[in-house]
This record gives structure tokens, C-alpha cells and sequence, in this order.
């Protein structure tokens, strides 16, 4: 489905007189011509998300490195089991950050060193998105505590976006019909230009700390693929 809101910009231009003649154009000749009309074509596909990328991992201190490490990989190790007793497979989860980073206290403008912090984040990918909700709660039970993101995405972007694409395009069409058709001027139908809107990545899911979450709700709904054209159009 697509829809073909009517509220964006486009605007029509008659060209300027003959200011050296200072004569006004003939009544029998079309005082528009090589007018141009410029419009904005919308429109959105809809589609349930078919795959869901979740970033989770465990962030841990300790006064030394290597119990910052020991904690660290003890948790990183019961969260990868817990999953896989699920039914997840090792070859959808994959480790995309490790770090170990000295943490320092400011206190009365002074720098004093505190610990190290080791962070270990793992991407999980799945096509059942109806585990996006039963892999947060596991991976918290058995240790998580930092949720990066949860993306849910559509495996044929490309696709709809492309179907949009064209719909976007008839819309401009439209418009600039119907402008046209309001002045009395005749639209010649091959538009001189058309431009392309490039629009952003679809958002994910907010980063969450979740050390104390339970439960959390997850639904994918829908997802859009919105396509947006600005196109030129000379009348005679």
C-alpha cells in the first residue's frame, strides 16, 4: 500500500515580459510559455520486518584488569550458553566490540585512577523476529546488562523501496496535472528533470540499559519505505 499526501511543496512559474521591448506578450500567443511547474511525488510502502539485529553484551569494573576480565567473560559465557540452550546457533551471534578501558574519578580537579571497565558486546541476527522479546529477557537473566539496539529490518528493502520509487513518481505526475489543468496550460508529459530524495536509515530500537529489566515488551509492528522525487515539468 501506498499513500500520496498532498501537502508538500511545488510551485509554478510563469516567465518574466520582454522587458527590452517593453511590450506585452501578443493575446494570441500563450502568455506561459516555457513555464516550468516544479512538484514534490511522495509515497510509502508498508511491510512487516521479516529480520531482527540485536546488540546486547555485558559492561563490568573491577579495581584490576584481570577481575574486570574474569567478570566480564564469565558473564559473556553464560549469556552465549543460555542462547544456544534456546535454540539459537553460534553462527548467529557474533562478537562486534571488545574493549578494556581505564576509568578515573575528578575529584577536586584531581585525576585519580579507579579501575578498568571491559565492555563485550555481541549481534545477534534472526528471521524469527518473535524472539527479539525472548532473547532480551534470557540474555538478562544470564547476565547482560547493556542493550545497544534492536533493529528490525526488511530482507527486500530494495524491492519496495523501488515499487515506492514509482509511486512517487505518478504522484508528481499527478500533482503537476492538476496544476496545470487549474491555469489552462498544456503539461508536456516527459517531466526535463527528476530528482531523487534520499531519506534516512530506518531508526532502531533506542539503546537500553537493561541491569534491572525484566519483561521487556518487544513489537516489531510495521515498518515504512518512503520514497520522495522532486520533478520539473515545462507547459505550453
Amino acid at each position: 500500500m501506498y499513500t500520496n499526501p498532498y501537502n508538500q511543496q511545488h510551485y509554478y512559474q510563469a516567465p518574466s515580459k520582454n522587458k527590452d521591448s517593453g511590450q506585452q506578450p501578443s493575446t494570441l500567443a500563450n502568455p506561459y510559455k516555457d513555464g516550468k511547474i516544479v512538484v514534490r511525488g511522495e509515497a510509502i510502502m508498508t511491510s512487516p520486518p521479516d529480520t531482527v539485529t540485536i546488540s546486547l553484551g555485558a559492561i563490568t569494573e573491577a579495581s584490576s584488569l584481570g577481575e574486570a576480565q574474569q567478570e566480564n567473560s564469565r558473564r559473556i559465557s553464560t549469556v552465549i550458553e543460555t542462547l544456544k540452550n534456546i535454540g539459537i546457533s553460534e553462527d548467529d551471534m557474533q562478537t562486534v566490540e571488545y574493549r578494556m578501558d581505564p576509568q578515573y574519578d575528578y575529584i577536586d580537579g584531581k585525576q585519580t585512577f579507579r579501575g578498568y571497565q571491559v565492555n563485550h558486546i555481541l549481534t545477534i541476527i534472526l528471521t524469527d523476529i518473535n524472539m527479539a522479546g525472548r532473547i532480551t529477557d534470557a540474555a538478562v537473566s544470564a547476565g547482560a546488562n547493556t542493550i545497544r539496539n534492536i533493529q528490525f529490518s526488511i530482507k527486500n528493502f530494495s524491492t519496495l523501496y523501488q515499487h515506492a520509487l514509482i509511486s512517487a513518481v505518478n504522484d508528481g505526475k499527478t500533482k503537476a496535472e492538476s496544476i496545470a489543468s487549474s491555469v489552462d496550460v498544456n503539461l508536456d508529459a516527459t517531466p526535463t528533470k527528476i530528482e531523487e530524495i534520499i531519506q534516512p536509515d530506518i531508526i532502531p530500537f533506542r539503546t537500553m540499559d537493561l541491569s534491572a529489566a525484566e519483561g521487556v515488551p518487544i513489537q516489531p509492528g510495521t515498518l515504512q519505505v518512503k520514497a520522495i522525487v522532486e520533478m520539473t515539468f515545462t507547459y505550453s
